[in-house]
């Protein structure tokens, strides 16, 4: 049928296969549907829709569960697939499965609520943290404590990177600290990352004096050794280089987290999130350091990547700093251009950034 070009395509890998050409593909299921009663029809879909997650093809399972309104194993591969789609960077996909859920579904499962939150996170932190508060609040009504934990370390995050006020995060450290506080089991590295990276961010900013905070230092640095997801590293990362060096002096600590993540950055999986935010802070810091052109070359390459991936919080800081250093130097063009940028940039309606214009 190949040979004679009859609708399948040939695939060349590890083994040959063959697949029928789409349109062959629905004109065989709308005849399927129109032979097979509706009950036999949903059942052989179902099953085929086993065969296709087993076969490692997640993606047609969900569209063979949808047509046939499967919503709980719909569901199921929307959850199960969320970690491995988020660490690809591929969350439009997860943004995509999400949406062809009924509504009612999406509002009332905190699981769909967390990655809907996660999917949105990169480019709209504020956006992202709606889902996530419903889904805290979801978890904590089914006392999930994992969901909970999950929730509170994405939002805290969140704040870093959307470059606002942190008033309304104190809940949420009060929130990730009663849960660590109280023993609750971290089975994975990367959820280990997470909520003490998390807890980073809020107490080195809003709570120096929090007896978790060098606790949280201490974990966070060894975790970093660990060989884990390379963005739940480089995020966990950034609260040393940014929050903990910045508002803590623990510049010998930044220097030696930055030699050990900085080879991350050749990895293709890092998410343009992470890569910006990386340059950004650590080249704010070489600017504290006195590190001239080295700091300058961060917060360019910061703005340029940042500015590419849509990531205003990210270029603006990036341009500010930038132009702070510049005017250190007395370099007048310099940081009126870069401030200029970043004023172009500037959130009215945050009330960290408009103070800044």
């Amino acid at each position: 049928m190949h040979r004679r070009n009859l609708f399948v395509q040939r695939l060349e890998g590890r083994e040959t296969t063959f697949q029928l050409h789409g349109l062959f593909r629905e004109f065989l299921l709308a005849r399927q549907r129109q032979m097979l009663p509706a009950s036999q029809f949903r059942a052989v879909a179902s099953a085929a829709a086993r065969l296709l997650e087993e076969a490692g093809l997640p993606g047609h399972a969900f569209d063979l569960h949808v047509s046939v309104e499967d919503w709980s194993a719909a569901i199921g591969v929307v959850v199960g697939q969320g970690p491995g789609l988020a660490a690809e960077g591929r969350v439009r996909t997860l943004s995509a499965w999400i949406a062809r859920l009924p509504r009612e579904l999406t509002q009332t499962q905190p699981w769909l609520a967390y990655w809907a939150g996660i999917a949105r996170f990169q480019t709209d932190q504020t956006g992202a943290r709606t889902h996530l508060t419903r889904a805290y609040g979801q978890f904590l009504a089914a006392g999930d404590p994992t969901g909970q934990m999950l929730s509170c370390a994405a939002i805290l995050t969140g704040f870093y990177f959307e470059y606002s006020t942190w008033g309304p995060a104190d809940i949420w450290i009060e929130r990730l600290a009663a849960l660590l506080e109280a023993g609750i089991a971290m089975p994975t590295v990367e959820l280990q990352l997470s909520v003490y990276s998390a807890m980073l961010y809020g107490l080195a900013i809003r709570q120096t004096n929090h007896p978790l905070l060098q606790d949280c230092i201490r974990r966070t640095t060894e975790l970093l050794h660990e060989d884990a997801d390379p963005n739940a590293r480089m995020q966990a990362g950034l609260a040393i280089t940014g929050p903990v060096a910045c508002m803590l002096g623990e510049f010998d600590l930044f220097r030696r987290v930055r030699r050990l993540l900085s080879p991350l950055l050749a990895d293709p999986r890092v998410s343009e999130l992470n890569r910006a935010g990386w340059h950004m802070t650590c080249g704010a810091k070489l600017s504290f350091d006195c590190e001239h052109e080295e700091a300058f070359g961060e917060l360019v390459q910061a703005s340029r990547l940042a500015t590419e991936a849509g990531l205003s919080p990210v270029a603006y800081v990036a341009h500010y700093f930038d132009g702070l250093h510049a005017a250190c130097y007395f370099d007048v063009e310099r940081a009126r251009a870069e401030f200029s940028a970043a004023r172009a940039l500037a959130d009215l309606h945050n009330p960290l950034q408009s103070s800044y214009v």
